[in-house]
């Protein structure tokens, strides 16, 4: 006879390890952290501090890099009212509607070429403390 519970634990245990594996590049560093952020422009009500970066209701930090190929954006936000999104600057190109919940997010964008950089944004009456950006 077959105990259902444990061999339905088994077969979530199994599942969860091979979700676990992710090929190398196809998921950002979570452990990028805000401690440099010369390659970010702030733009709006923001507070460039170190470790985090205070944005207040309709500002953004971009990030100015050329990107091509498959993009994927890593945000951590903490004390977020309202919401917040990372889109693509030029073309635009926002992949999600608005999200309204802090703490660590993730957006897939679609292939690029010469993406002129990355947005993370707050919406009108909307703020954060960001932690993390990185794509």
């Amino acid at each position: 006879m077959i105990d259902l519970g444990t061999s339905i634990g088994i077969q979530a245990g199994r599942a969860a390890a091979a979700r676990s594996f992710v090929q190398a590049g196809r998921l950002p560093n979570r452990k990028a952290s805000l401690r440099d952020t010369s390659h970010l422009t702030p733009m709006g009500d923001v507070v460039m501090a170190p470790e985090a970066i205070e944005l207040g209701a309709q500002s953004r930090v971009t990030h100015n890099e050329v990107l091509d190929g498959e993009i994927w954006v890593h945000t951590v936000l903490d004390e977020l009212t309202g919401n917040h999104r990372a889109r693509m600057q030029s073309p635009y190109y926002a992949p999600e509607s608005t999200r309204s919940q802090p703490g660590m997010q993730t957006w897939k964008f679609p292939n690029a070429n010469n993406q002129q950089g990355v947005d993370v944004i707050c919406g009108t009456g909307s703020a954060g403390t960001l932690r993390s950006f990185q794509a």
